[in-house]
């Protein structure tokens, strides 16, 4: 049963704003108790009836009231004859109060005559009406001194938008979803303490709400429906409809619409905009990344349309337009050829048969990973000897210095250059020894050359990252130690005991070897062919030796000096002999069969060793 009629809200035509007064009565009553009435002079609020502009209290309504001292009592509605009345208890010595509608809706207490009350983000669809307990208002009042019912107003604290569902939708849509750039719907703060109600929302808020077709029914009929909004003005919304096979159709609107309680704004007839699929694949050509194809699909077949694909920071990567079907945008695009990894938002449009200007939009996200690989260049001098991924050059290996690696690069393989030197992506480089390097515009990034202080084998690894994918390579490298120059050795480098090294007299400088041998060994990753310069002077005295220069085992060359003639006392030999050094025998030997120390500085056989150099053949 409905009683009280009062005209709660003016109807305007669609996204236009309307005014309105919304009064309804609450009457105290003396001592501890409250009694509440309305009657047909003020405005009640609880459902609307067929004209779409009354509003009525029903029976069992309930309301929270406040006496600023204990927390919210319940009063139930009772309809008699044309007025509602209200009962319940409150604190006796205190004469003003609050009220609240609906009781379940409102928290348990005020502060600072603030009342806080919750607007629900999915909301019962009711046709011609909008759902109980939803339509949320507020009002104060004094205790009359005699204990008379002193009558005031309630506030309406939401205002509505009305839509409509045409016939030719009847039936067909399981869901109705209202979104908003703005916060729409959850905590509302409602302050009373001037002669309106001022409304703020909470942090608890949302920016959409979703209207569920009305109790008993699984779709929406025909007729006129109601969303209940916060008091804020929308600055663009979107509508979007499921329907009951899953089917998705949306509405957009870019024009300001609402903001004042108690007002009810009107969206017109919805219209079936099919939202259009979306597929985005990456293109390859020959293993290479070139893009990203984007495809939607038509939303409504035979009309010129277009659309505008945006990132999540707002930056167009696409313009799509077309006559009729579906709109396609290649990896041809100059600007935006390849779409990372993310939320894409779809701003369309397109002109109906009869002229009229419709927009709607959706997002798809691109989640496939790109594919690609990481080259890790370097080059020490056994690389171009051995020509390991670069041209074999014996003249540059031996040029370079023996410990330093040079020529160190990371390049990404398998992404197009139109994508790598475009400035709208990055590539992450780290590697072992540089750290982390943002690159953009730049398929390659290379670092300063690094010297080891050893031989040995190494490996340079490096690191891409594009599009949150990391991909990794590596470099073998060996340190050979070759070329190399010793003018003399020394003995730190060279092992055997040469009896006296870094021998000098009589402008002979060199290492003095008796009946020894001294050797340098290399790293040696596989046979290697070296020429070996040597600058020695085998030296006899009262007994003949035999000197010989071996390498990788092998003796290049050998010279068997006489003793005692004076003829024969001196030895020199200062040419080049190739070789090999092998991995099981990687090293360089000098040897001398005999040598008599005890003469010590002025006499002896021996083997001064003044040069040795070995480089690469």
């Amino acid at each position: 049963m409905q009683h009280t009629l009062k005209y709660f809200f003016l109807l305007l035509a669609a996204f236009q704003f309307a005014s309105c007064q919304n009064e309804e009565p609450l009457l105290p009553n003396a001592e501890s108790s409250l009694e509440i009435i309305t009657t047909t002079e003020h405005t009640t609020r609880t459902s609307l009836l067929e004209d779409g502009k009354t509003v009525v209290w029903n029976n069992g309504d309930a309301i929270a009231v406040y006496d600023m001292v204990s927390a919210k009592r319940q009063f139930v509605a009772e309809v008699q004859e044309g007025i509602t009345y209200f009962k319940g208890n409150i604190t006796p010595k205190y004469s003003t109060f609050l009220a609240a509608y609906p009781y379940d809706l409102a928290n348990d207490n005020v502060e600072q005559q603030t009342i806080a009350l919750t607007l629900p983000s999915e909301q019962t669809a009711v046709k011609g009406s909008f759902a109980d307990n939803i339509n949320l208002s507020v009002a104060k009042g004094e205790r009359n001194i005699d204990g008379s019912p002193s009558q005031v107003r309630f506030r309406n604290v939401c205002q509505l938008f009305k839509f409509q569902i045409p016939s030719y939708i009847d039936g067909r849509i399981a869901k109705i979803v209202f979104s908003a750039e703005q916060n729409i719907a959850g905590q509302l703060s409602v302050q009373y303490t001037d002669a309106e109600p001022v409304v703020t929302l909470g942090e608890q808020a949302s920016t959409a709400l979703t209207l569920l077709p009305p109790s008993g029914s699984t779709t929406f009929a025909e007729g006129t429906y109601y969303f209940v909004l916060a008091p804020v003005q929308v600055n663009g919304f979107t509508l979007t409809l499921t329907d009951i096979n899953g089917k998705v159709y949306s509405q957009r609107s870019n024009s300001s619409l609402g903001g004042s309680r108690g007002v009810v704004y009107s969206l017109g007839k919805l219209d079936l905009i099919e939202v259009p699929s979306v597929t985005a694949v990456h293109f390859y050509s020959g293993g290479v990344l070139q893009g990203t194809d984007v495809t939607l699909s038509a939303p409504v077949s035979d009309k010129e349309w277009s659309a505008t694909i945006k990132n999540a920071q707002g930056v167009t990567v696409r313009t799509l337009s077309s006559a009729t079907g579906a709109l396609k945008s290649e990896h041809t695009d100059a600007s935006w050829p390849y779409l990372p990894k993310g939320t894409y938002t779809v701003d369309y449009n397109y002109t109906t048969a009869n002229g009229k200007l419709m927009q709607a939009s959706t997002a798809f996200m691109v989640t496939q990973n790109p594919t690609f690989g990481v080259s890790q260049a370097a080059a020490s001098s056994y690389t171009y000897y051995a020509g390991d991924g670069v041209e074999r050059n014996v003249n540059r290996a031996n040029g370079l210095d023996a410990y330093t690696v040079t020529a160190i690069s990371t390049s990404v393989t398998g992404i197009s250059s139109k994508i790598l030197e475009n400035s709208n992506y990055q590539v992450t480089y780290t590697n072992d020894f540089s750290g982390s390097i943002t690159a953009s515009s730049n398929s390659t990034v290379t670092y300063a050359d690094r010297k080891y202080t050893s031989t040995g084998a190494y490996t340079l690894g490096a690191t891409a990252t594009f599009d949150g994918v990391t991909k990794s390579g590596s470099k073998n490298i060996h340190i050979t130690g070759l070329p190399y120059t010793a003018a003399p050795p020394t003995d730190a480098e060279w092992d055997g005991d040469a009896n006296n090294w870094n021998y000098s007299k009589n402008d002979h400088v060199g290492v003095r070897v008796y009946g020894k041998e001294i050797s340098k060994s290399f790293n040696i990753p596989a046979d290697i062919n070296v020429n070996v310069e040597q600058d020695v002077d085998v030296h006899t005295s009262t007994v003949g030796t035999t000197y010989q220069l071996i390498v990788g085992g092998a003796v290049v060359f050998e010279l068997e000096a006489g003793g005692k003639a004076a003829s024969e006392n001196c030895h020199e030999d200062k040419n080049i002999y190739p070789g090999t050094l092998t991995v099981s025998t990687p090293k360089v030997a000098c040897k001398n069969s005999y040598g008599n120390a005890p003469f010590f500085e002025t006499y002896g056989t021996h083997l001064l060793v003044r040069k040795i150099i070995v480089r690469y053949r």
